[in-house]
């Protein structure tokens, strides 16, 4: 809510403005708030950025206000100041020190009435709840240039909250701030992201992540609180405040030396608001007054004085003030007509031209690729050996259980088979043994056998050869990651050259010559350098790529271009009329290029203009009434109309043409 410092007197005007000031880290939002009729409502909205952070900010609010000021012929001096979270000290409730010393410079040498400020946070909330018309449960997350602010809300009520600086790894911070929260509640699986800038593609990470459950019991809900909608929180919560009319701190309560936005900041700025000045009257044009001159016997050269001053006025006046507007509307004729044109290598008589611009471009996107990861089944085996003879086994021989199967980590001798007798002349055989060490050919779980699993060694002869582990085989684990496959960057390439198509039009409007007619079927969008944040394979939830797209236009001269159309068309044109661009549309049907040929087809529509020289045409329109205009445009030059417009507009300059050729304006038009 609002931190009232001062008293907020009833106004006994029906309408009032308020200057609302969002300061982020890099960059604030200036507002004009209008109080009419018990109502609060935006006029204005200007984004400013700092010239050097908080340290120039005065200066930067300064430029902002006369931008305001003179769109809103407002007069600002009342205050409302909207902070983040970070900006504000969560044990004391007041200001950090470093952004208090900007706050106070700028309060103070703009002459500013601070009534206090609102954390932006208590402005979000409470929309989301007038909006929902239930009490709350979420985790509110305000994302600020440099750092991200946590809120759990319960209830209604912000319980608890964290704020951290930002890393470059979005998912690691609010990692580490949950498993700080969870500790002391149970998180919501609600999460609403505010920063009045677009959200979509930290709220894309946050819901492609695999959150532990011991964070959130189910997969949480992300949402994005709209740009306008966090202004609308602001201006809600500002007009509720203004109504209730809540003082916080009176004048003699407010300590000196308190980072607090109220009357008194170390006694720099005082209580009384700024005089009201009458307002100035609006000016408006007259004639001069001339002297009243008194001809009196003897007093010749008095009357010659003022004939002089009379004619020397009369002459400023036709030389700098009297003007005129003459626009001759001349007969046209229609034109519909297809044209076509070849250019070859050695360009013709209309040379097709290319042109390349560079503009960088990015994307990022979701990895779609995935893999298993883990370890391999270790242990130890005991290599059972009922032959005669010895047997060496070597590295790397496969031991098979059903489908599972292990190597040896060592080449390994097993003794051949011991002959011993009983007392009653009984032979026993009792095979060789020897130890060695196994691994499993896979990761996975499925080789973490139980002591006594018995194995068959290669091709051997299982009666002959076998193994049998006396202790479990462990450490074998198996897990899936997503990783960055060939589909994801072919996807990147292509998204990116989607965006640069669609936004290299808006890139030749300011790079192009406006005597530029582009053949847009024939331009090429190629990508020239290429910088992925992953690599093929790699383990990433989301891959980002980085190019610069070079487009390479075609176009002709326009210039030439009508010269070729009249040349092609003075059959259908006519004499005495040419093709302009301001009535001629030149539009692609079709365009081709085949080896060093290029191949055009043209739509032509729109109107031939009658050929006027308009060089001679406006000495001849100097000191003439609008009758004789009409005359002479009429029977002279054929118009069919025209317009004048002439300043001032006072008898007797507005009754004919300025006498000067520099104050005559002439258009030429035509009627279609």
């Amino acid at each position: 809510m609002v931190n009232w410092l001062g008293w907020l007197k009833p106004r006994s005007q029906n309408q009032k403005q308020y200057l609302g000031l969002f300061l982020k880290q890099d960059q604030g939002v200036g507002i004009i708030f209008n109080q009419r009729d018990g109502g609060m409502e935006m006029m204005a909205q200007e984004k400013f950025g700092y010239t050097n952070g908080w340290d120039n900010l005065t200066e930067d609010v300064d430029n902002l206000l006369v931008h305001l000021e003179k769109q809103t012929n407002a007069k600002l001096n009342d205050t409302i100041f909207f902070f983040y979270s970070n900006v504000i000290d969560g044990k004391t409730g007041e200001i950090k020190t470093d952004y208090f010393k900007s706050v106070k410079s700028l309060v103070k040498n703009l002459e500013l009435v601070p009534l206090g400020y609102i954390e932006v946070s208590d402005a979000v909330l409470a929309l989301l709840q007038k909006k929902e018309g239930a009490s709350l449960n979420c985790i509110l997350l305000e994302l600020d240039k440099a750092d991200c602010s946590l809120f759990i809300v319960k209830n209604g009520k912000k319980t608890l909250n964290r704020t951290i600086g930002r890393s470059d790894n979005l998912i690691d911070d609010l990692t580490l701030c949950f498993n700080q929260l969870k500790a002391e509640v149970a998180l919501p699986a609600r999460l609403i992201l505010y920063n009045s800038v677009n959200l979509e593609k930290e709220a894309a990470l946050i819901v492609s992540h695999r959150w532990s459950s011991s964070v959130f019991v189910q997969l949480p809900r992300v949402e994005i609180v709209a740009d306008a909608d966090v202004f609308a929180g602001l201006s809600l919560v500002f007009s509720e405040q203004i109504q209730a009319r809540q003082p916080a701190v009176a004048l003699a309560e407010t300590q000196e030396g308190t980072n607090k936005l109220g009357f008194v900041i170390g006694g720099d700025v005082g209580t009384a608001p700024p005089p009201i000045l009458p307002e100035k009257p609006a000016r408006h044009w007259s004639w001069p007054r001339l002297p009243r001159l008194a001809i009196r016997p003897g007093g010749s050269w008095l009357y010659l004085t003022g004939i002089g001053l009379i004619a020397a006025m009369l002459f400023l006046i036709e030389w700098f003030v009297h003007t005129a507007t003459v626009t001759v509307f001349f007969p046209t004729r229609a034109i519909n007509q297809d044209v076509s044109y070849a250019s070859d290598a050695n360009g013709g008589v209309l040379p097709v031209q290319t042109k390349s611009l560079t503009i960088p471009a990015s994307q990022t996107k979701i990895t779609n690729g995935t893999k298993a990861i883990g370890n391999k089944a270790k242990g130890e085996v005991t290599v059972y050996n009922f032959d005669d003879q010895e047997k060496t086994f070597t590295k790397g021989t496969t031991l098979s259980n059903n489908n599972l199967q292990f190597s040896l980590d060592d080449n390994v001798t097993v003794p051949a088979v011991t002959i011993t007798y009983t007392s009653s002349n009984d032979q026993v055989r009792s095979p060789g043994k020897a130890k060695v060490n196994v691994t499993a050919l896979d990761i996975g779980a499925e080789g973490n056998l139980a002591k006594g699993t018995r194995f068959s060694i290669g091709d051997y002869s299982a009666s002959l050869y076998f193994a049998i582990n006396e202790t479990g085989l462990s450490g074998g684990s198996k897990k899936e990651v997503r990783t960055v496959a060939k589909q994801d960057l072919n996807e990147l390439e292509t998204a990116v050259l989607d965006k640069a198509k669609k936004d290299y039009p808006a890139k030749l409007k300011t790079s192009a010559n406006t005597n530029e007619i582009i053949i847009d079927p024939l331009t090429e969008i190629k990508l020239a350098q290429t910088n992925y944040s992953k690599e093929l394979g790699e383990e990433a939830d989301s891959v980002s790529l980085t190019a610069k797209v070079v487009v390479t236009y075609y176009y002709v001269d326009k210039t030439a271009f009508f010269s070729f159309l009249q040349s092609q068309l003075k059959d259908t044109i006519g004499s005495g009329y040419h093709l302009s661009s301001q009535t001629v549309h030149p539009r692609i049907k079709q365009a081709e290029k085949n080896s060093d040929v290029i191949t055009i087809d043209w739509s032509i529509s729109g109107n031939a203009v009658k050929e006027v020289d308009a060089a001679s045409l406006k000495p001849r329109l100097l000191g003439k009434s609008r009758g004789q205009l009409e005359s002479l445009l009429k029977n002279d030059y054929q118009a069919t109309g025209f317009t004048l417009s002439i300043r001032p507009d006072a008898p007797p300059l507005n009754l004919f043409t300025p006498w000067r050729s520099s104050n005559v304006k002439l258009v030429i038009n035509s009627l279609n």
